[in-house]
């Protein structure tokens, strides 16, 4: 909490106060832009997607940490007002489905998309980026500090659990106690589908969180990693995944929880 309080939320403040004042208002839109900027070298785009991530990332982890650490309330409104009004994250539609560009406009102008070419901005993970992608094998019990469960690796239904006395991850869906602040990480999949991921706290301290984990074609893995804090020392969140979107040609696209740890 130290490191939080002295260094990362003050290095958070700074790149709030650097987006502030690069980004334009338009009027006529009424949103926020990012103009001269792109995602590659050399490139003069407008509202790059990359921008707008991070943007919409740096002023919510300022929201949600400024209450965990109860500093900065005044500020809260307007960063809130960035996030209400910041452009939406480009997209455009390819083969029948809605996938993120690289910009809203690009210059130079980049043929149409190619596949294998050009990857599309944050295929494969969870949106926003506070959320990581984790290849290879999870250590468990190294990141569960206070508690993990691992579902299904001998049968449906079954799970593993850290040996505790009062498990604080509940059966699949239910996370317990978010109070004092904790750190959920939520290792998942999908295959040919775009999986919808929400993390609710019971109290209503603080606004559904809510992304998305996209895998075009065949399998993919990921990590969604949550810091919450609850206003009530006996508040639970609560997580659902579930398919958003099928990419598969018969409608049988699915995601799948695969384990979960929670630590400080």
């Amino acid at each position: 909490m130290a490191h939080l309080r002295k260094e990362l939320y003050p290095a958070f403040k700074e790149l709030a106060a650097f987006w502030d004042d690069y980004m334009t208002w338009d009027a006529v839109a009424s949103r926020y832009v990012v103009e001269h900027s792109g995602s590659h070298e050399g490139w003069d785009d407008f509202n790059s997607g990359l921008d707008l991530g991070y943007i919409r990332t740096v002023h919510r982890t300022l929201i949600e940490t400024s209450r965990v650490l109860g500093v900065d309330r005044a500020e809260r409104a307007r960063w809130q007002h960035i996030l209400d009004t910041g452009s939406s994250l480009p997209t455009s539609t390819y083969a029948g489905t809605s996938v993120y560009t690289l910009a809203e406009t690009i210059d130079p102008a980049h043929a149409d998309f190619v596949v294998g070419d050009q990857p599309i901005n944050l295929e494969g993970v969870v949106h926003p980026a506070e959320s990581i992608q984790r290849p290879g094998n999870v250590d468990l019990t190294a990141r569960g500090g206070i508690d993990w469960v691992h579902w299904g690796r001998t049968a449906v239904g079954e799970a593993d659990r850290k040996a505790v006395a009062s498990p604080s991850i509940g059966e699949l869906a239910t996370i317990g106690l978010g109070d004092p602040a904790r750190r959920l990480r939520i290792h998942l999949g999908a295959w040919s589908a775009e999986g919808e991921l929400t993390a609710t706290l019971s109290d209503g301290s603080a606004p559904v969180w809510r992304g998305t984990f996209d895998a075009a074609s065949g399998s993919a893995y990921g990590t969604a990693e949550l810091r919450f804090a609850a206003a009530s020392p006996q508040a639970t969140l609560t997580i659902t995944y579930q398919v958003g979107t099928s990419h598969s040609a018969a409608g049988d696209g699915n995601v799948t929880l695969h384990a979960a740890t929670l630590d400080r």
